[in-house]
This record gives C-alpha cells, structure tokens and sequence, in this order.
C-alpha cells in the first residue's frame, strides 16, 4: 500500500528537513521524497511580476504539469 502525504508551509517552516528525517526511520527505498523545489522553471522560462521580476512563490513559477506527472507515476508504482 502506498501514501502521498502533502506538507505545506512557509519558507524556512521545516517542508524539506521533515521528510528528509522521516527517510531514516524506514528502510532504504520504502520513502520517496518528491520536493516542488526541483519544479522550478530555469529563470528565463518563468513569467515577471508586477515589479519585472523573478518570483518564485508564483505558481507560474514552477513545472506543475511535470510535477503532477511524477507524482503520478510514483503511486502508480
């Protein structure tokens, strides 16, 4: 049986280390850590803001397709 848990929060509130400690009360293999983080558009691909530049809490600001896809295809094994 397979589990995708979600975490959100702010920047710096702990997205990235919590999963990364989870991985070592389980056996090697048995916990994929997907981060948005490695979603992020290369910077000339991503659209402006307001003040003409680079955001990256912007939506548009990262690979959703790409990301839904892989999370796809992790829990259909």
């Amino acid at each position: 049986m397979s589990y995708l848990v979600g975490i959100a929060g702010r920047s710096a509130s702990g997205k990235t280390s919590i999963p990364n400690d989870l991985q070592k009360y389980f056996e090697p293999g048995m916990v994929a850590v997907v981060s948005q983080d490695n979603y992020y558009l290369d910077r000339e691909l991503q659209a402006l803001d307001y003040r003409g530049e680079n955001n990256f809490d912007l939506p548009s600001a990262i690979d959703l397709e790409a990301f839904a896809t892989d999370v796809e295809t992790l829990l259909s094994g």
